[in-house]
């Protein structure tokens, strides 16, 4: 049996473990990969369109005419945050062709208006919050190439730490602090006054 591409892939086509791991447990059929090309457990890409969508969420749509010097293909990211797709599709744009009809699958063609374009670029998003943005600095500098990390980098870090966390550390403390309005510190003192006669 011949399958179409934008029906099916099969487990070859990904690397990230719990993903071809739960393809085989979800699988029904075995048969040649119309992606990849090898004979394995198939699964509907409607199956994975909304997890895929889901993390797709995760990196902003990069426009303009230098969106590609600024972004990244959605396959790229997807690779190289979660590692999910096969070497077997990187010899040329299959792996980007196979997360764009993934990320459609399921889709009403008239309300692909309500998605990013995903064919086009993309790059992650900036943290939210200043927890976010410390987690994504250290790991920054413990994925690092550990032979590539010399003291200049180490000191060009710490600067950039020094000029982007003191800003953030403040507003995150103006969140949490509360104003006292100064009639009700004068009540507080008029009562220790009070308290103490």
């Amino acid at each position: 049996m011949t399958y179409d591409r934008d029906d099916v892939a099969c487990h070859n086509c990904f690397e990230q473990k719990a993903l071809k791991d739960w393809i085989k447990s979800e699988g029904t059929e075995r048969g040649i990969c119309p992606w990849c090309g090898r004979r394995g457990v198939l699964v509907p890409l409607e199956k994975l369109g909304d997890t895929f969508r889901d993390v797709a969420n995760l990196y902003a749509p990069v426009e303009g005419p230098d969106a590609y010097r600024e972004g990244e293909w959605i396959s790229f990211l997807l690779d190289d945050n979660w590692g999910v797709f096969s070497d077997l599709l990187h010899a040329d744009d299959r792996a980007q062709q196979l997360a764009v009809t993934i990320l459609y699958a399921g889709v009403d063609p008239k309300e692909r208006g309500d998605y990013p374009d995903y064919e086009g670029f993309f790059r992650n998003k900036e943290p939210s919050s200043l927890e976010e943005n410390w987690d994504q600095k250290a790991n920054d500098a413990l994925t690092g190439d550990p032979t590539a990390f010399d003291k200049a980098d180490a000191l060009r870090i710490e600067s950039e730490l020094a000029d982007v966390l003191p800003d953030q550390m403040t507003v995150a403390f103006e969140d949490l602090s509360t104003s006292i309005l100064s009639s009700e510190v004068a009540r507080t003192r008029t009562r220790r006054t009070i308290c103490k006669a």
